[in-house]
């Protein structure tokens, strides 16, 4: 555009230049003054000529030398990339970038539990998987710091990291792509099947992920804990060598640091013991999980998965067909013992001699032993598949902790199992003990009190308890020992106009719930939040955790443990019966909490437990979340009396479930509502949430606070 501008000038001012000469010729003749005149003229003219061709060769040598600088700066900026890449360092990519070399994230090709990949192609020519992170919480600093020390990670059975995006909560991770897919589809029969394995490339891959996670926990500055381990993490090269991948959901801990207390997350099915249980989780989380993995190798199959048996009805002699869950480590336990392995492998390859077989099954069975101490770490696994160290028979296992949320209904169609679901976490904090966060709600809490000085613990042994006194009246004892755990007690920061107990779900704690329930916008509401006893449950195979009450199984035919819900029932009438008489009454719960304050509310309404004992509290109002309300078929007959009508009908319920809940199911709160209602208590509100999994988000709390404001009558 300057060019272009310059030459119209020039040319105006020679045609300018050249009009004076012929003016000054006309009318000054050939005198003096003319050739004077016309010498400027001319010089000028010449001066004129002689700027545009300087300008124009000028221009054309500093085109050629910015197409060498941007020529030499683009191959720079190849340079430095790569060298990033060589070095560890991780890049930081705008989003711009990724969706140009993703084409606006069109190829997907993967998605899980912690988000979706997409394949694309960088400036400089690389191939990567985009993986676009859902559903996570971190903090900039902390997501950075944690994307340094796994983008630094070099082994060759370790995806790369190529670097990263941050912008307006959108993060992704940027990987090298690996072609030949994941480890599941070449093991697993089903629709996503790309071949089988060879015995020999099997055993070979087993290899190659023990040394990808033997480099993570022993040979890296922080140990890394994978935390997912399981096929579809496992990438497969061009030569079927084992890649592993997806460190989304990795955690660093301090090298002198054996446990750690970390959100529960992963996939149902790979999930170590301790993760259910009273301990903290190490990199013995991992050699689980890898375990599980092996002996899915050896077998081509799922570690859990339905089958279908046929049952006879014992009193109509007919037979009919189930569908029950069948643990794979139980049957390969087994078949070790009668000293048939051979018969577990998959049928679809030639496995080697029955020796390389055992070998193999013993060392899964080793990694998947329920104490974390009598694991091998991933060091000693290699020593054992590469020969160096002998390998014993692992010690006989009741194998009783099965990945117990692999039991619903809705499993995965592609996998045939579920991920727990990763939600923002409360509060997390580094400590030597660990305390289960709920199951149900499958959120990280800290079993530490967090409360004011003010906060009240009650612990109540009863060896056994009796159903009498001031909550229960008198009445039979139940052979039943329980010992509940700390209360914690959030006190109204105003005027003091209702007091709610707060029940946690399963194998949870007062104190979680009660952390959260501090920060809610109520100064007029006294919480109170006990811990359930611990006690075994039939759902678990007769392990224990802190529960309510006793559940055998979440479906609408399951028995209810009446005995249980009473002593449940009963300790929150306790609790509220010290409560000043001015001040309204409440009860609340999730999940299994849930279940039992609604049981609590058929209990006022009808004025007496299951067991006949009368029931001494007047409640004002009762919640559940993604709970269900038990003893729902004995309800029929006992709200006939008008008092009893009168109660139901006068009671404030709100009932709230998320439609993709897939540990109680959302047709259980639905049900709960419409029979809560079907049964006179009018006041029943039902609240329902697309793609709300199980556990609660602001929106839920908002409405729940709004609802209490309002139904309670709370005033400032």
């Amino acid at each position: 555009m300057e060019d272009k501008k310059a030459n119209i000038i020039a040319t105006i001012s020679i045609i300018a230049l050249l009009t004076v000469i012929i003016t000054a010729r006309v009318t000054l003749k050939l005198s003096k003054t003319f050739y004077l005149i016309a010498g400027v003229d001319i010089s000028l003219i010449l001066a004129v000529i002689c700027f545009l061709v300087i300008r124009r060769r000028y221009n054309r040598e500093r085109k050629i030398l910015v197409s060498k600088y941007v020529s030499e700066g683009r191959e720079l900026r190849i340079e430095y990339s790569f060298l990033r890449k060589v070095a560890g360092v991780p890049t930081k990519f705008k989003l711009e970038d990724l969706e140009e070399a993703t084409d606006g994230f069109r190829i997907q090709i993967g998605k899980g539990g912690s988000g979706s990949v997409f394949k694309g192609v960088l400036k400089d020519g690389s191939q990567v998987a985009v993986k676009r992170i859902e559903g996570e919480e971190k903090g900039e600093r902390e997501f950075r710091s944690e994307v340094a020390a796994i983008a630094s990670v070099q082994h060759k059975n370790l995806v790369r990291l190529y670097g990263y995006s941050s912008v307006n909560r959108q993060r992704f991770l940027v990987y090298a792509y690996i072609p030949n897919s994941s480890l599941d589809v070449w093991i697993f029969r089903n629709r996503r099947s790309r071949g089988c394995l060879t015995w020999d490339q099997r055993y070979q891959v087993a290899v190659d992920v023990a040394k990808a996670l033997a480099y993570l926990h022993h040979d890296c500055r922080s140990k890394i804990l994978h935390l997912d381990v399981k096929p579809e993490n496992i990438l497969l090269d061009e030569n079927y060598r084992a890649v592993v991948t997806d460190f989304g959901l990795s955690k660093l801990i301090a090298r002198d640091e054996s446990r750690v207390v970390t959100e529960i997350r992963g996939t149902c099915g790979y999930l170590a013991p301790e993760w259910l249980l009273e301990h903290g989780i190490s990199e013995k989380s991992d050699v689980y999980s890898y375990g599980i993995v092996l002996l899915e190798m050896i077998g081509g199959r799922r570690s859990i998965m339905k089958v279908e048996v046929e049952e006879t009805n014992k009193n109509t002699n007919k037979k009919s067909k189930k569908k029950k869950l069948e643990y794979f480590p139980r049957i390969v336990n087994q078949k070790m013992r009668e000293r048939k392995v051979m018969e577990i492998v998959d049928e679809r390859v030639e496995a080697g001699d029955e020796g390389q077989v055992m070998k193999l099954v013993c060392v899964a069975l080793w990694c998947i032993q329920e104490k974390a101490k009598n694991r091998p770490d991933m060091a000693m696994v290699i020593e054992m598949l590469e020969g160096r160290v002998p390998v014993s028979e692992p010690p006989d296992s009741q194998l009783v902790v099965v990945d117990l949320l692999a039991a619903g209904d809705d499993d995965d169609a592609t996998t045939g199992v579920r991920r727990v679901v990763e939600v923002p976490r409360l509060h997390i904090q580094r400590e030597r003990n660990f305390r289960l966060p709920s199951i149900c709600s499958t959120e990280a809490r800290s079993q530490t009190v967090l409360l004011s000085p003010s906060a009240s613990s009650q612990h109540c042994l009863l060896s056994e308890m009796s159903i009498s006194g001031a909550a229960l009246g008198s009445g039979r004892i139940l052979g039943r020992a329980v010992e509940f755990g700390k209360t914690h007690v959030v006190r109204p920061k105003g005027k003091h106009q209702a007091t709610i107990v707060w029940l946690h779900g399963l194998g949870d704690n007062g104190s979680s719930w009660s952390q959260l329930l501090e920060t809610l916008p109520l100064p007029n509401i006294k919480w109170i939040c006990p811990t359930a006893p611990s006690q075994p449950i039939s759902l678990f195979g007769g392990f224990p955790s802190t529960a309510w009450f006793d559940v055998v199984g979440i479906n609408e035919d399951g028995p209810d443990d009446v005995e249980g819900l009473d002593v449940a029932a009963a300790h929150v009438a306790n609790l509220l019966s010290n409560e000043p008489s001015d001040i309204k009454l409440g009860v609340g719960g999730f999940s299994m909490g849930a279940g039992t304050s609604l049981y609590s509310a058929t209990c006022f309404a009808v004025g007496k437990y299951g067991n006949g004992n009368p029931y001494p509290i007047n409640l004002s109002t009762a919640i559940g979340l993604s709970g269900w309300l038990p003893c729902v078929k004995t309800l029929a007959g006992k709200l006939e009396e008008e008092q009893i009508k009168n109660r139901a009908a006068s009671l404030p319920i709100l009932v709230c479930h998320g439609k993709g809940d897939d540990v109680v199911p959302y047709k259980f709160g639905e049900k709960s509502s419409e029979a809560l209602i079907s049964h006179g208590f009018k006041k029943t509100t039902f609240k329902a949430y697309s793609g709300l999994g199980h556990y609660t988000i602001p929106q839920e709390m908002d409405e729940l606070c709004a609802w209490l404001t309002s139904n309670l009558g709370l005033q400032g």
